[in-house]
Order: structure tokens, then sequence, then C-alpha cells
């Protein structure tokens, strides 16, 4: 059964209130949606479970960074106001009005939900009501399924706060679901891809159990890479650096050398200095989130992180492609560090334990 779909993303907002459950605030639900997993948006990645079963419409700000532009999805981009936010929603509605649509999925992206379309729509019709919101256990997700008459009958400022409303028996998915409310979220959202636990693969080529390289990436053959680790495009791993415990890094990212990046996330175009030990946090260019102590900084010193340089002179590495091809393979070329000798000790004291 093919539905209608709008899909409203809300601008990325900082990332100090969002550490910490206490200090979120409810506008900020939406913030990490257009965050890149592996490589791709989780807002993207939510459209193309929904493509083949939706004509979908995506309504977001101009200032998010990572338009969402998909095969087949109309966007429409606003500026960074609720009102225009709203005007944007209610021209969709009313061209579905118009074409007498019939049920459409009404959703303010913010968690990743995963659940059963066909389902929800067949209890949604049984049911007889105008609006049926989607919950899990926790409560609500906003998501709504909403007929095309109840849609007629609403005054145009009424569209999204009568959803919010949410009128109507709720439809439970017993699916996977992550609210992507703060930093916490977000990396368990990594660690559940890694391990199976929901549809989120990551993108590229699995060069050996557990490592994922995604486009061609730069990595120097004294570096170690520990899976599971997914390692973006563009992106280089200085020499004794060593990536280990699920850890991603996203695009164009830069690892100095000798540093130990473990139970991480490091955002796009985000330079991690030399020596350094980036542990249980999410790296967004200069800022920092330390989860374990529940903390969000700001880093002054483009020595120890900073936002990558939009272009830069790769060091001679061992290269990853994700094209197959006969060539595919670690590619060896001679390079001794400078940074050699100081890194081998926190190199080998992380790993002494191995055999």
């Amino acid at each position: 059964m093919q539905v209608n779909a709008i899909l409203i993303l809300e601008n990325l907002a900082p990332w100090a209130p969002m550490v910490g459950r206490l200090s979120l605030k409810k506008k900020e639900l939406s913030c990490l949606a257009g965050i890149e997993v592996f490589g791709k948006p989780v807002a993207s990645r939510i459209i193309e479970a929904l493509r083949d079963r939706a004509d979908i419409t995506v309504i977001h700000g101009a200032a998010s960074p990572s338009p969402i532009k998909e095969r087949g999805v109309d966007t429409i981009i606003v500026q960074n106001h609720d009102g225009d936010r709203e005007i944007a929603f209610v021209h969709a509605v009313q061209k579905l009005v118009k074409r007498n649509a019939g049920t459409t999925l009404i959703a303010r992206l913010g968690a990743y939900v995963e659940f059963d379309l066909e389902r929800a729509l067949q209890v949604h019709a049984s049911r007889g009501q105008g609006i049926t919101p989607i919950h899990d256990k926790f409560g609500c997700l906003h998501y709504w399924l909403v007929d095309t008459n109840k849609l007629n009958k609403m005054t145009p400022s009424s569209f999204l706060s009568e959803c919010e409303v949410e009128l109507g028996l709720p439809f439970v998915t017993d699916g996977y679901v992550n609210r992507l409310e703060d930093a916490h979220d977000l990396r368990r959202l990594i660690v559940d891809s890694f391990l199976g636990r929901c549809a989120i693969r990551p993108r590229g080529r699995e060069i050996r159990p557990g490592v994922w390289i995604d486009g061609p990436a730069h990595v120097h053959r004294s570096a170690r890479v520990v899976a599971p680790v997914y390692i973006g495009n563009n992106t280089t791993v200085e020499s004794t650096a060593v990536i280990t415990r699920f850890t991603n890094l996203e695009n164009h990212c830069h690892i100095g050398a000798g540093s130990l990046v473990s139970d991480a996330s490091v955002l796009p175009h985000t330079t991690i200095g030399n020596g350094l030990d980036i542990s249980g946090a999410v790296v967004d260019g200069c800022e920092f989130v330390d989860l374990d102590r529940n903390v969000a900084l700001t880093i002054g010193d483009p020595n120890l992180i900073a936002e990558a340089a939009s272009a830069r002179s790769h060091a001679p590495a061992l290269r990853f492609y994700a094209e197959k091809s006969r060539q595919d393979r670690w590619r060896p070329e001679v390079e001794y560090s400078q940074y050699l000798t100081r890194a081998a000790g926190r190199f080998f004291e992380a790993f002494k334990g191995e055999a």
C-alpha cells in the first residue's frame, strides 16, 4: 500500500544542551537526526526505509549541515523559524488535500524508529480514527498516521498542534527505537548498529571481519585498527595511531600520529591531534563531549581537536578502496614518521597484554 509522508527535520543544535538528560529541552528532540552515522545522515536512512512505500516530502531548515537530497524525494528548505516551517508544512498538506490523497504519515524526525508500516496502516484503518499516533513502550515517538479527511477539517494553524495532542489510540511498535536525545543515545545507536541490533549497517566494504572502509581512506602502515571499526571516506589515520572498540570515524576526519581513539564517534570534518587519548566520547570539530563525565567542552587549541581543513595533503599511507578490483589490498608506502619514537611507548602500553 502506497501512502504519503511528510517528514519534518529540525536544525541541528549545539552539543552542549544535549549532554545529560536533565538539561535536555523538548524542542531539541530532533537535533541529532541530521548527523551522519556510518557515512549517511540518520534522517536519510529513515527516508530510505520509507521510500519504496511512500511518496515523501521532507521539510528542513536551511542551517542543517547535511541537506537531505534523496532520489524521488520532494525537499523543501526553509529558514530557521518555526513559522516558516509551519507554513511549508501547511502547503505540503494542502497539496495532499487537493489530490484527495489517502492516509498520510507525518513525522518530526528525531528518533530513529523501525516499525512495520503496513501493520500500522491496517490498525489505523480498522480503528476508523482520524489520527493514530505511533508509540513504543515508553510513549510518543512524534510519528502519526493521519487521514486526508481529518487534514481537510483542520485549520492551517492547527495542523501541527492537533497532531501533537495525539488524539486516538496509539499504535505501539515493538521494533527498534532510539530516541537520539543526546550524545549517549548516538553512541548507543553506533554500538547497536555494529552488533546488528538494528537495520543500520556501515557503508563501504568490510575489508576484514568487523572493519569497514567507505571509499578511499588513508591508514598508515604502522597504525592499528581493531574491530569493530568504521573509517569514512577520505579519512586519514596517521602513524602508530590506534582505532578500536566500536569507533566510527566519519568522512574527512584526520587522526594524528600516536593517538588512541576507543569507544568514540568522530563526526565529519574533524581533526584529532597527535598523541591524544579519545575514549568514551563524541567529537565534532572543536566540540568534545565526554560521555563518562557527562560534560561538553569547546576546545580552543587547534593542536588538540579542530574542524578539519577542507583540503590537506595526505601523508603516505596504506590505502583502502571501496571499489572491488584486483588491486583492492593493503598498499604499503615507505615513510618513517617523526612521531614514531614518542608514540611507541603509548602504543605498546595500550596492548601489552595481547599475544
